[in-house]
């Protein structure tokens, strides 16, 4: 596995155990991550700290989040990776699961780049218009 290979693990990993010590980790400073804009979380971060206080932030408000599985493609710098994973809504305890895409540009030992692309972006918008804060 290359360095790059095993960065996108340990971000799997983080992610699994939902350590965010371990997931800040994994990013860089200055990481760029795109989500698309459809989602309230959506749009251009520009930074690890701007990423923790938009999306975790956003999702912690109503619902619990599990890492299933993840596999990742590629090798050098430039990965690729798709994951899936749970939602839990903690009002009705509705789930959702999803399949998200993800390219990523490794830098060192972070994540300098990361394009989200979701599978069912409208049934997450569901999810989240049914279960989630007013956005």
């Amino acid at each position: 596995m290359t360095m790059g290979a095993s960065v996108i693990q340990f971000f799997y990993e983080a992610m699994k155990s939902q350590d965010p010590a371990a997931l800040a980790a994994t990013l860089a400073d200055d990481v760029v991550i795109t989500e698309p804009s459809a989602l309230p979380y959506g749009g251009t971060t520009t930074s690890r700290d701007e990423f923790f206080q938009k999306v975790p932030g956003w999702l912690d408000q109503f619902s619990t989040w599990q890492f299933v599985e993840g596999e990742i493609f590629g090798d050098g710098d430039r990965l690729a990776g798709l994951w899936s994973a749970v939602f839990t809504a903690r009002a009705s305890g509705e789930t959702f699961r999803y399949q998200q895409f993800e390219r990523y540009e490794v830098r060192g030992r972070t994540i300098s780049k990361v394009d989200v692309y979701q599978s069912d972006m409208q049934g997450l918008i569901d999810f989240f218009k049914k279960n989630g804060p007013v956005w």
